[in-house]
């Protein structure tokens, strides 16, 4: 997280409030990962963002046939469910 490296425990999560002009970077699995930037935005809802380890990508579209790997992703999840984990998961 903008190049401090944060090593996060399975059933937790963390709460980032970014300030007006700030922006928040995140990678997971370096070269073979995933990036991605989070921008301030004046009375914006909350993003939710879950993190995944190593996973197997499927075929390429276009009837190609090879796989490949990632060693992390970021995904959006809904807000109702995000405010559930809130509840449900230990801060970090």
């Amino acid at each position: 997280m903008n190049r401090e490296r944060r090593e996060f425990a399975y059933g937790t999560y963390m709460k980032w409030v970014l300030k007006e002009g700030e922006e928040l970077k995140l990678n997971k699995g370096g070269v073979t990962g995933e990036t991605m930037w989070l921008n301030y935005k004046q009375d914006k809802p909350a993003d939710f963002v879950t993190i995944t380890g190593f996973g197997l990508n499927g075929p390429m579209p276009f009837g190609a046939t090879s796989l490949s790997f990632n060693t992390g992703r970021f995904t959006f999840i809904d807000r109702n469910l995000g405010h559930l984990l809130t509840q449900v998961l230990k801060q970090w």
